[in-house]
C-alpha cells in the first residue's frame, strides 16, 4: 500500500533529481540561466508543492489517497468533532502565511515570461521568479521540515 509520506518521499526526490539536472545545466552554460530557471525551476516548485501536499496527508494521518495532494493545512478534512488540530498541522498552517512555506505556494511564472518578446523591444528580460539557490533552500527547508516533524509524529 502506498502512503502519503511515501508520496512525499517520492515527489521530495524527484525535486531533488531536477535540481541536480539544472546546476548540471548552469555549469555547461550552454543555455542562458534565465531561460534554465524558468524551464527547470517550474517543474521542481511542482514537485516541492506535491511533496508537502502528500506530507500534510501525512500528518494528517490520511490512508485513502487522493488523486491529487492540498496545497494548504486548509483543504485538509476537518477534524473529527472533540478533536483539535495537531501542533504539527498548526506549524505547517504558520509556515503557509509567514515563511518558506508560503514563498513556495506563491511562486510562480507570470504571464509575461512565457510570452514571446516584441522584435524590437528594448524591454530587459525579467528576472524567473525561480532561481536555483532558492528552489535548493526549499528543498532542504522541506527535508529538514519532513524529518522533524515525522520524529515528533513517531515519538507519539
Amino acid at each position: 500500500m502506498i502512503t502519503p509520506r511515501a508520496m512525499a518521499n517520492q515527489c521530495l526526490y524527484y525535486a531533488a533529481v531536477q535540481l541536480t539536472a539544472w546546476q548540471q545545466a548552469l555549469t555547461q552554460a550552454r543555455t542562458p540561466a534565465h531561460v534554465l530557471d524558468v524551464a527547470f525551476g517550474a517543474a521542481v516548485c511542482e514537485h516541492q508543492r506535491r511533496a508537502y501536499g502528500w506530507f500534510l496527508l501525512s500528518l494528517a494521518g490520511e490512508t485513502n489517497l487522493p488523486e491529487a495532494p492540498p496545497a494548504r493545512v486548509s483543504e485538509l478534512a476537518a477534524p473529527a468533532v472533540g478533536e483539535a488540530v495537531s501542533n504539527e498541522l498548526q506549524e505547517c498552517a504558520l509556515l503557509e502565511r509567514q515563511g518558506f512555506i508560503a514563498e513556495l505556494l506563491a511562486a510562480q511564472l507570470t504571464p509575461t515570461q512565457c510570452q514571446p518578446k516584441p522584435r524590437h523591444s528594448l524591454a530587459v528580460e525579467q528576472q524567473a521568479v525561480y532561481s536555483f539557490g532558492l528552489q535548493s533552500q526549499w528543498q532542504e527547508a522541506l527535508g529538514d521540515l519532513f524529518e522533524r516533524l515525522s520524529q515528533t509524529l513517531d515519538e507519539w
